[in-house]
């Protein structure tokens, strides 16, 4: 018995510490059509829009993600470092 709570604890273990995390996924119906400032902020302007792309392939410093109906506008390069997003929107 205590070795298969040892097993357990060290497979928990394992999992937490195992590299990182599966992207999260951005349900994006479309690209942006009409500005949305304030609600979105000046960053996701469609007019900078360069399309679809993974957070980490975004070569702008934005990125439109919509998650559960709400969006959001993430603004700078360290932000989309950390977002790990797939299927957004990235603006310049």
């Amino acid at each position: 018995m205590r070795s298969l709570i040892v097993l357990v604890l060290v497979s928990l273990f394992a999992i937490a510490v195992a590299g990182p995390q599966r992207p999260m996924s951005c349900g994006n119906q479309g690209l942006l059509k009409k500005p949305k400032p304030p609600r979105l902020g000046p960053g996701c302007d469609p007019s900078q829009s360069k399309g679809f792309k993974s957070s980490h392939n975004c070569q702008g410093s934005n990125y439109l993600c919509v998650i559960n109906g709400v969006a959001t506008c993430y603004e700078g390069k360290a932000a989309l470092k950390k977002l790990n997003a797939e299927n957004g929107e990235c603006f310049m």
